[in-house]
């Protein structure tokens, strides 16, 4: 397994906003070079902050290689806000876990809750009733749960990713996936990742 490692190194800076430009640039490489074996990785994560850098992993060298000669990579190292490591062998006595894009936290966000009731109301008057909506209050912990901004480089509608941090639950395979934004899914794209960098 291999990686870069991009640095947040702005004094000031919004990690997440970061994030989620490195994510967008990844995702737009994912559909245009048709790489699929990249996956994100966040060295520093705590409950408080996804950490001050971002680590792209992969199996194979040539695809790090084309995502770190990304125009947006090189001007933001060029103007002092990135560093970037070259292409680098990850460690093998690493812990490993998962990195997942958590859609059914959506659901509960305050634009989910919109959309569901807008969705229940439009049912209601399909069937020629009057919409009644339930009032209940929802405790939900997620545990470690980042929300990192993104924006769609289709519709430049902006979203949400809802990142949680996952322990190993089984030894990395040959056959990793990972989802266009370098995550694994809680169904069928898994992409295990080291802890350590």
């Amino acid at each position: 397994m291999h990686y870069i490692r991009i640095n947040f190194i702005a004094k000031e800076q919004d990690v997440n906003h970061l994030a989620g430009k490195c994510i967008r640039i990844l995702h737009g490489v994912y559909h245009r070079q048709k790489i699929n074996n990249i996956a994100i990785a966040f060295p520093e994560w705590s409950c408080s902050s996804p950490g001050d850098s971002i680590v792209f992993v992969s199996p194979d060298k040539d695809s790090l290689q084309i995502l770190a000669e990304q125009n947006y990579y090189l001007k933001m190292q060029e103007l002092g806000y990135f560093n970037i490591s070259n292409v680098r062998q990850s460690p093998s006595d690493s812990d490993y876990c998962l990195f997942i894009r958590n859609q059914r936290i959506e659901k509960y966000s305050p634009s989910g809750l919109k959309r569901i009731l807008h969705r229940s109301k439009k049912r209601a008057e399909s069937r020629g009733e009057i919409y009644r909506p339930i009032h209940q209050s929802i405790d939900v912990n997620w545990g470690d749960v980042h929300l990192i901004p993104i924006s769609s480089g289709s519709s430049n509608q902006e979203f949400k990713l809802y990142i949680e941090r996952l322990p190993k639950t089984a030894q990395p395979g040959d056959n990793q996936i990972a989802t266009s934004y370098g995550l694994s899914n809680q169904s069928s794209k898994q992409f295990y990742v080291p802890l350590s960098f």
